[in-house]
């Protein structure tokens, strides 16, 4: 077999360090710049949009930040309305609640003194009536 013949060996490891030393030139010569434009221009047609996402991302987080302040904000307009309309209903109720007392108060004074003005009638008519019978007793 030829190829394991000695007087050929040495000109058989030359031709194939040419061939790989011609090879690896063209690799990386042709084939690695190729490879690598195609790369960056990946890597480049994605950045853009992460970088969209990114901006996107932050204001959204920014918006949100201000949404929570102004409905903090609005949830203590809130509480200070309602402490207000507390206070005011409060009041009025409790001013109600006096004036509804003054009233049963007073009615309940005129019942008691017509209930006087009739017990002592019903007291003198009883007292007339008993001395009526002791007058026809008699």
């Amino acid at each position: 077999m030829p190829q394991f013949e000695t007087t050929f060996l040495l000109s058989q490891i030359f031709w194939v360090i040419c061939r790989f030393v011609l090879l690896d030139a063209m690799i990386s010569g042709i084939v690695f710049p190729m490879y690598r434009k195609v790369f960056q221009e990946r890597d480049s047609a994605l950045q853009t949009p992460l970088k969209k996402a990114d901006e996107w991302a932050s204001q959204a987080e920014t918006l949100h930040r201000q949404l929570e302040q102004k409905n903090a904000a609005l949830v203590q307009k809130n509480e200070a309305c309602l402490k207000r309309l507390n206070q005011k209903y409060s009041e009025a109720l409790e001013s109600e609640l006096i004036s509804i007392e003054k009233k049963h108060q007073s009615a309940l004074k005129q019942m008691f003194q017509k209930i006087e003005k009739e017990e002592q009638a019903a007291l003198k008519n009883m007292s007339q009536y008993i001395t009526a019978i002791y007058k026809e007793e008699k």
